[in-house]
């Protein structure tokens, strides 16, 4: 069986993040977090992978500090 790529919607990517919907806007808006993908003019999300490895890369971060 292949694997499906799961896409996460807005509102379940921010407490995924740890964040509000603004703060995750702001993310993408200043670069902290790449666009989302488009499925329609309102329809908005990225892949799981994605925001998975901007978790990790912000735990290998916390722990350099």
């Amino acid at each position: 069986m292949a694997n499906q790529i799961q896409i996460i919607r807005r509102a379940k990517a921010a407490p995924m993040l740890g964040v509000s919907i603004n703060t995750l806007d702001r993310m993408v808006k200043d670069g902290r977090l790449p666009e989302p993908l488009r499925f329609g003019p309102r329809i908005v999300g990225w892949r799981e992978q994605t925001l998975l490895d901007l978790l990790k890369m912000r735990e290998v971060q916390s722990c350099k500090a």
